[in-house]
């Protein structure tokens, strides 16, 4: 997982889609789940990490419906095992996905998805995150000034917290 991302940092996406799919392919729920002693060491599980990447590594080859399609798996999966961390980092991947799409209706909803998850279980910085998207899908959809001041409170509040640079 962890040379997939760096050769997508790289700009090597046909390489860095490989190698992530080399590790969905060795992916043991019995071993690596995080829910699993000994499991991922980064809270979120490492399969619906890599499938997330994946959408992304997708758009950026120049796949956007490809991308888009995928963006649904890491959440399904995530779903499945059940695991609220890896499912926020999954929508929110999910949102980024649409937002690159420009298919602003959608990152409104994958947004809201974020922000409701991550409120519920106390992730305040995907909650953040989520806000942030959904006032950029709100600005672009004609709510400018809502859009702008969801955007800029998230930022604020990012900033705050020692996250937002």
């Amino acid at each position: 997982m962890m040379m997939g991302l760096a050769l997508g940092d790289l700009g090597r996406f046909v390489e860095a889609q490989a190698s992530l799919e080399q590790s969905i392919s060795l992916y043991n729920p019995d071993i690596h789940r995080p829910d699993k002693p000994g499991g991922s060491f980064y809270g979120q599980d490492p399969k619906a990490a890599c499938l997330s990447y994946l959408g992304f590594m997708l758009w950026c080859r120049g796949y956007p419906d490809q991308a888009q399609a995928r963006s649904q798996e890491p959440v399904a999966w995530a779903q499945e095992i059940e695991h609220p961390f890896s499912l926020v980092m999954a929508l929110d991947f999910g949102t980024t996905i649409q937002r690159m799409c420009r298919d602003f209706s959608a990152v409104q909803e994958y947004a809201e998805a974020v922000i409701a998850l991550s409120t519920a279980q106390g992730f305040p910085f995907w909650t953040r995150l989520g806000t942030l998207q959904r006032g950029w899908a709100l600005a672009q959809q004609g709510q400018a000034e809502e859009g702008v001041e969801q955007v800029q409170s998230s930022v604020a509040a990012l900033r705050h917290s020692g996250a937002g640079g």
